[in-house]
């Protein structure tokens, strides 16, 4: 029984570690719950691996198979050594069958509760280096305004985990755990609770200013209130209207205010009119437009949701057309262009070796060749990599390491709709949108996160499955 104890502690340690600088103590709290499972009435055993798991292990297996055929050596065992992760946590999270009273509900309470523990020890270290950020320049020696520059984007983050992008995700899915608990509980204190921590966790996800993961946020707060609303009360109705238009309001400004950083002008009446009238237009009526949508047929949604998203591509192509500065990574370097530098690059990679890539050693070599290739200095001298997880994996393994990722997010879509659990559907959707501007698993701080969140997913859903063929 102590055992047991011991166990589900590990387990939830690592789960309260995995927004701060030392998450790569979370594999090595999951491998030590292993170890002492093999001491406790269930003896863990390879037959309960989860379908993700064998997901993590076979992309594991791809990139170790392509050192065979890289030819830096050093560089490709190096890799292997910081991607081992995809096979230990797996092994890891079998201990979980060890304990019978974890739970779903239980993970993600603890899971909130180390969010929301994050936010405070984040903004107590602001408090306490007082003294070192006000004599900074940005500061100009008030208060209000260091306060400001130290609690957005990577200085926030620094406090905690290090990087905007990865403590803007970890809060993102915090917070749809946080409405997928409100929305399931029944008494009101406990509601109000929630309620705060979901406020709380939106504020501190916009002062973090990602836009890649805005996009994804939004969707998967959208997909919460919508899947959890009852649409018949006239009432919700009018709720569900005001917070979604809220909603795409502020991601529209997040987006104006990005290119109002990078393009560096003044917002006048004509901005405001080209800009802020179509963002509040926008946030009225989108929330009308899904919410027809999703009444009908599911042909007309896949029809629709294909339409749009050509029309964006072929807009998208005509306005790079008539507007080469767009994608001027050269001479008119921002997010946007450079995202397209290394995409450009990487294709080209991927174009020379479509089959089986370049292997996990010359992946980046190769990257580099290309970037003289297209004459892209910045990214030259900063090393960049292709800032795209299809794309590293295509490059890394080839077709079979991109079918296996690419199954991966179908599977977990799949499992959630199918589960009716919305809360793995948001972190689908999260890893799938993140992968777009980021090679997310070549951080240990993405690629440990999401692996052990799909692990405990796929494991919960796993034991339920081995109880009921046992009655």
């Amino acid at each position: 029984m102590k055992i047991d104890k011991i166990i589900l502690f590990l387990i939830y340690i690592s789960l309260l570690i995995l927004p701060y600088k030392s998450i790569e103590v979370a594999p090595a709290t999951l491998i030590l719950a292993f170890g002492l499972s093999f001491f406790s009435d269930t003896k863990p055993s390879l037959k309960n691996f989860s379908t993700n798991d064998c997901f993590f292990i076979g992309l594991f297996l791809l990139q170790l198979i392509s050192v065979l055929y890289s030819d830096n050596m050093n560089v490709a065992w190096d890799k292997i050594n910081r991607r081992v992760v995809l096979f230990l946590i797996p092994i890891g999270v079998l201990s979980l069958y060890s304990s019978n009273k974890i739970s779903l509900k239980r993970v993600q309470q603890v899971f909130l509760l180390s969010a929301i523990a994050s936010i405070l020890i984040a903004f107590s270290h602001i408090l306490l280096s007082y003294n070192t950020w006000i004599k900074y320049p940005s500061s100009s020696n008030s208060f209000v305004k260091g306060f400001i520059t130290q609690a957005t984007y990577h200085n926030l983050a620094s406090y905690v985990g290090g990087h905007a992008l990865y403590y803007a995700n970890y809060l993102s899915f915090a917070t749809v755990v946080a409405l997928q608990l409100f929305f399931n509980e029944v008494q009101k204190k406990q509601k109000k609770y929630y309620l705060l921590s979901i406020i709380l966790l939106t504020i501190i996800v916009l002062l973090l200013q990602s836009v890649t993961i805005m996009l994804g946020f939004i969707i998967c707060i959208l997909l919460m209130i919508f899947s959890n609303i009852d649409f018949n009360i006239p009432r919700n109705k009018l709720i569900i209207h005001i917070i979604s238009s809220l909603t795409i309001t502020t991601l529209t400004h997040i987006l104006i205010l990005k290119l109002r950083y990078y393009n560096n002008h003044e917002f006048g009446l004509k901005e405001v009119l080209t800009f802020y009238l179509p963002s509040l237009v926008l946030g009225a009526i989108i929330p009308l437009i899904i919410h027809f949508v999703l009444k009908q047929h599911k042909v007309i949604i896949i029809g629709l949701i294909v339409s749009i998203s050509l029309s964006g591509v072929f807009a998208l192509k005509h306005y790079a057309e008539k507007n080469p500065s767009f994608l001027d990574y050269k001479n008119n370097y921002n997010n946007v262009n450079a995202r397209y530098g290394k995409w450009k690059s990487a294709l080209l990679v991927i174009k020379d070796h479509p089959w089986l890539g370049v292997g996990i050693g010359d992946s980046h070599d190769e990257l580099m060749k290309k970037f003289h290739e297209i004459d892209f200095p910045i990214a030259i001298k900063l090393e960049y990599n292709e800032h795209n997880q299809y794309f590293r994996y295509w490059l890394v393994g080839g077709i079979p390491a991109l079918l296996t990722f690419l199954s991966l997010i179908i599977y977990n879509l799949y499992l959630g709709y199918k589960k009716k659990d919305f809360t793995l559907i948001c972190l689908v959707i999260l890893l799938a949108t993140f992968s777009i501007t980021e090679s997310c698993f070549a951080r240990q701080k993405g690629a440990i996160f999401f692996i052990t969140l799909l692990s405990i997913y796929g494991a919960m859903y796993n034991k339920q499955k081995i109880s009921t063929k046992n009655q």
